[in-house]
């Protein structure tokens, strides 16, 4: 059974628990047997600072992103991937603790120079700290600001327009009624071809 364990918590995205629950193991004692017997944790060159960055230098592609993600209470992390990989093995090219322009630059930077000169383009958002972050590290690649960063300052732009422009119809209709009120008359607000009113 020993084996078996160890192979599908060597090569499944399964979490610990998870195998010792369809084990009907003690999962506190199996992760813990796991980490101090079954893996190479306690020998793992990285151990000593993997809390705070991982880099795997041979993840490195042509086309990369460069990003910060919540993973655990809210706290930030960056992250830099291969885009050719699309999220699967191999994708993550390093991880670092926090978001500071210098703490990221100095961990990417442990990815020899002679890789880091591969590099075409660095996709990232449209933060000043990532673009030093990418400008540091990757100097001869072009960069890129992401789709979706581009897309929500579109997005929240259009939203700004069309409440100032509903704004603008609402004060008009106001000044509309309070003129006709004054007048003595009724006032029907113009309509579009659909039905609406301007401030609809």
């Amino acid at each position: 059974m020993r084996l078996f364990e160890t192979h599908e918590a060597d090569h499944k995205p399964l979490a610990l628990a998870t195998i010792a629950e369809a084990h009907v193991l003690d999962a506190k004692g199996f992760v813990r047997q796991y980490r101090e017997h079954l893996s190479d944790f306690t020998t793992w060159e990285a151990r000593a600072h993997a809390a705070e960055w991982l880099v795997f230098p041979e993840n490195v592609g042509a086309h990369l992103s460069l990003d910060e993600v919540a993973i655990s209470q809210g706290e930030l992390d960056t992250v830099l991937t291969n885009n050719a990989r699309h999220g699967k093995h191999g994708a993550l090219i390093a991880i670092v603790k926090g978001a500071k322009t210098e703490v990221v630059s100095a961990a990417l930077r442990r990815i020899p120079g002679a890789i880091r000169e591969t590099v075409q383009t660095v996709t990232r958002d449209l933060d000043a700290s990532m673009a030093q972050m990418a400008t540091v590290c990757f100097p001869q690649a072009q960069q890129i600001e992401d789709r979706f960063h581009v897309q929500q300052l579109v997005s929240e732009a259009l939203q700004e327009i069309r409440v100032a422009l509903r704004q603008e119809a609402l004060t008009a209709d106001n000044t509309q009624v309070k003129a006709a009120r004054e007048r003595g008359s009724r006032d029907q607000a113009p309509r579009d071809e659909n039905g609406d009113t301007p401030k609809a």
